[in-house]
């Protein structure tokens, strides 16, 4: 790990609410520098209960068939804004719950039962986020009934509401596209749409919702940055 990487190793464990921090001797004590940047910024962990109603949808079905790359997917958009993983398994364990956006990138093959869970959580109020680049959604029997049922002429999606982009799903467009669709959802609160509007870009900056009211952000780049009227430190946490 580089020395800057204790910072970003503090930032995520207090942002995604870890009870613990967890470092390898290394990290610390191999240099001087390393020691003074977690004495200058360890104090910035502490337990939190972040809001992500915000979810990215983390195919497992069809990583087990096709073995993409999904991380590559994901960490372009949580430079972004913060989100949580689902997999097929939580989605059919009513893991869609507190979520209030799904967005789709990648893996249009799942079990019925998946696509049947979210197609439900749609017509409760939820807001799905679809690039056409990723396919037609489809079981793994091949039926594609599930994209009828969300994309059809004869969609019956009751409260909720799909989103179509129509390109791929690492595209730089479409995560603008995800970006401006977030920042304006009704189906969200204020301070996620906040989050999603104040970043929203590939900078090397990292935001959560920390708290109610409250933004926690990564300056993960060697200069200062202003966000949300506040001044971030190079390699800091605000």
């Amino acid at each position: 790990m580089n020395v800057p990487g204790g910072v970003a190793r503090v930032y995520n464990a207090t942002a995604s609410g870890a009870r613990g921090l967890h470092y390898y001797y290394p990290n610390l004590f191999n240099g001087k520098d390393a020691f003074n940047n977690f004495v200058r910024t360890g104090d910035q962990f502490t337990q939190r209960d972040p809001i992500t109603e915000i979810a990215l949808y983390y195919p497992e079905t069809f990583i087990k068939l096709n073995s993409p790359d999904i991380l590559s997917y994901a960490q372009k958009l949580r430079e972004r804004f913060d989100f949580n993983y689902i997999s097929d398994e939580q989605i059919t364990d009513a893991g869609l719950a507190h979520t209030k956006a799904l967005v789709l990138m990648l893996g249009n093959i799942a079990e019925a039962a998946s696509w049947r869970r979210i197609t439900d959580w749609v017509r409760k109020g939820g807001v799905l986020i679809y690039p056409t680049g990723m396919g037609r959604l489809r079981t793994v029997e091949r039926d594609e009934t599930p994209h009828e049922e969300l994309f059809g002429p004869n969609a019956k999606l009751g409260k909720g509401r799909v989103v179509v982009f129509d390109g791929a799903g690492d595209s730089t467009e479409y995560r603008d596209f995800i970006c401006a669709t977030l920042a304006a959802a009704r189906e969200l609160s204020a301070d996620s749409r906040l989050m999603v509007s104040a970043d929203g870009k590939d900078d090397g900056v990292f935001v959560t919702v920390a708290a109610p009211g409250k933004l926690l952000w990564l300056n993960y780049t060697n200069k200062p940055v202003i966000r949300n009227g506040i001044e971030i430190p190079a390699y800091s946490i605000r």
